[in-house]
């Protein structure tokens, strides 16, 4: 999961890495700069952009989920591209979507305890409005799941609290 300008700096990865090893990944990229919606000056020029980069990259992509009944059909799509191209599929999140929906997109039957749930804002990934809060979803990520990061705040964040690798 990143923001788009985070696209912008995995261009070299998805291209020599992803695309000739046939790796296949979910990438969830947030809209920031998005038409029509206020942001920061820095943000417009991606917002305009990311969907022609994703092209460009020949990443097949679909708009995040905006409810919990999309969330099966979406992730179907996804994982039969990966399963197919064996190469990145993307789910572009726009501003505001909610975080109980990204929360069901990550949890899998696998696990065994979600990602989020009702008492998160209790336990601290959450404010008492639902919002997950930055470091949270990275600290529940723990299992076989590959963590990665670069700029940004997470990449600030300390690995060592999400247990060994």
């Amino acid at each position: 999961m990143c923001q788009n300008s985070g696209l912008g700096n995995m261009v070299n990865p998805l291209t020599s890495l992803n695309y000739p090893f046939r790796v296949p990944t979910l990438l969830i990229v947030t809209w920031r700069g998005q038409p029509e919606v206020k942001d920061e000056p820095q943000h417009e020029q991606m917002g305009r952009i990311v969907h022609r980069l994703l092209e460009t990259l020949e990443i097949p992509w679909l708009p995040f989920p905006a409810s919990e009944p999309e969330i099966a059909k979406t992730i179907a799509q996804a994982e039969a591209s990966m399963e197919q191209r064996k190469r990145p599929f993307a789910l572009v999140m726009q501003k505001d979507r909610s975080h109980r929906t990204l929360c069901r997109v990550a949890s899998s039957p696998s696990r065994s305890k979600p990602i989020c749930d009702k008492t998160s804002w209790q336990t601290g990934m959450s404010d008492p409005r639902g919002r997950l809060r930055s470091n949270s979803f990275s600290k529940r990520l723990v299992g076989d799941e590959a963590i990665i990061a670069t700029t940004g705040k997470t990449g600030r964040e300390p690995l060592h609290n999400l247990g060994s690798r």
